[in-house]
């Protein structure tokens, strides 16, 4: 008996240092309007969530922080503070933001005494300055939603851990090399099967694969995800084309704790893409773009669904000056062919990361291309 008092005062402790789970609906106090993307931060650390498109957001908060705040921001918007002692695990905290009595819409670009072009300039001279460029590992959840022919058909979420080589700039290296990985750590949910893979494709379009069609009954998003993240990056902080900046515009200023943001903005026909970045310390707390795939910029007719149209999003949360990913957002529009009426498939990706850590990755454990068929579809096992 005492043995079994013993094991359950260990079991209680070890739930204990895990945490516990919250999940919040952001709403605006107003219409009761969720909030997309406001941040859910503990205090000052790194550990935080973005909401969703619905405004909801699920943080595990471990026992070091029970006697912490929780801070809910969103540009425009009044910060709310909640203590995680008063917080309920076994219901949702909805939690309504108060629009800011100050309004910055619409004032004047000089205001800020620089010109877009120039404040562009000076953001990417910034970037080693305020963004954390060191190695890192992250304790992260990432999630696939596949919708084919316009009809939901795959999904799935697990735990990782996110090995990635921090914001370092890539010279002399491929644009598209991906200089991350991930390590899996347990599935969390898994529902239906893809219609199209890349092999399926292949036949469809009776594309002649030059060594023969792969053997993935499913393709393996979360590689190609890997690398587009690192491609964007790339192309918006570390190899930005300052030399094409006659087009950049402001378009947006914003407030929040006292802190201003203006939105920096270029479009074209093809791709556009807008910065939200701190007018006084030049730390860019968004990115976002879209771009389109012309035709002629595919090679062969696999092209279209290799390479297709994307709309992509990247959150930053700013901890002792430095700035940190916290959450990856990548939706992908792949085409059967030239003709819509072929068929088609979006993809959309999310990754949120919770916390760093030096937890060391099971080497056994990467992710491959092999990887939805060999440990997804097998429901982790």
């Amino acid at each position: 008996m005492r043995s079994f008092f013993t094991l359950l005062g260990l079991l209680l402790f070890s739930l204990g240092a895990i945490g516990q789970t919250y999940t919040f609906a952001v709403k605006r106090a107003a219409d009761a309007a969720p909030v997309s993307y406001a941040h859910i931060q503990i205090g000052n650390s790194l550990q935080g969530v973005v909401t969703n498109l619905e405004g909801m957001g699920t943080l595990t908060v471990s026992s070091k922080y029970s006697d912490d705040e929780i801070k809910v921001s969103f540009m425009g918007y009044e910060v709310k503070i909640l203590q995680i002692r008063q917080l309920k695990r076994d219901q949702i905290n909805e939690v309504l933001l108060e629009e800011n009595d100050i309004e910055l819409s619409g004032v004047s670009v000089v205001d800020i005494g620089i010109s877009p072009s120039d404040f562009y300039l000076k953001t990417m001279e910034m970037v080693d300055k305020t963004f954390y460029t060191k190695s890192y590992t992250g304790l992260a959840s990432y999630s696939e939603q596949v919708i084919e022919d316009g009809e939901p058909t795959f999904a799935y979420e697990m735990e990782i851990l996110y090995d990635a080589q921090g914001f370092r700039k890539a010279t002399g290296k491929n644009q598209y090399t991906n200089n991350d990985d991930v390590y899996f750590k347990q599935l969390i949910n898994v529902d239906g099967e893809q219609k199209y893979s890349y092999a399926k494709v292949g036949e469809l379009v009776g594309f002649d694969f030059p060594y023969g069609p792969p053997d993935q009954i499913h393709d393996a998003f979360i590689t190609e995800f890997l690398s587009k993240k690192s491609w964007f990056e790339r192309l918006t902080l570390h190899n930005p084309e300052v030399k094409v900046i006659s087009n950049w515009r402001f378009e947006d200023l914003l407030e929040n704790e006292g802190e201003k943001f203006v939105k920096l903005a270029s479009r074209g026909s093809k791709s556009e893409i807008v910065y939200l970045i701190n007018i006084d310390t030049y730390h860019v707390n968004a990115i976002e773009a879209k771009i389109l795939k012309a035709s002629s910029s595919h090679r062969n007719i696999m092209g279209y669904y290799h390479h297709g149209e994307i709309d992509i999003r990247i959150d930053y949360f700013v901890v002792d000056g430095l700035s940190y990913v916290k959450q990856v957002e990548i939706s992908e529009l792949k085409r059967i062919g030239n003709s819509p009426e072929l068929g088609t498939k979006r993809v959309a990706v999310k990754l949120v990361f919770h916390e760093h850590t030096n937890e060391k990755p099971d080497k056994k454990k990467k992710v491959d291309i092999d990887f939805i068929d060999d440990v997804v579809m097998k429901k982790g096992n």
